[in-house]
């Protein structure tokens, strides 16, 4: 899991980049993003019913996802 640090938390914030962020699309993966000047990146995951019906699937697929945020930023991949 990510450190409180990199995470995005109330959901009010989140609320607001779904709403005003410009997004990424690509095949399988769709992005909202807030452009800022701090030295930290910080992310949010949101796994609709798309990606399954159940909580249990759309919670491992974010912890996945979480993951990999993890392992790029260690390996300094994503600067911030």
């Amino acid at each position: 899991m990510l450190p409180k640090s990199r995470r995005i938390s109330p959901r009010e914030r989140v609320a607001y980049i779904l709403k005003k962020g410009p997004s990424l699309r690509g095949r399988f993966f769709f992005a909202k993003y807030l452009p800022q000047n701090r030295r930290i990146c910080r992310f949010a995951v949101i796994a609709s019913k798309k990606v399954g019906k159940t909580a249990v699937v759309r919670n491992r697929v974010r912890r996945r996802i979480y993951e990999a945020i993890r392992e790029a930023l260690k390996n300094d991949v994503m600067r911030g």
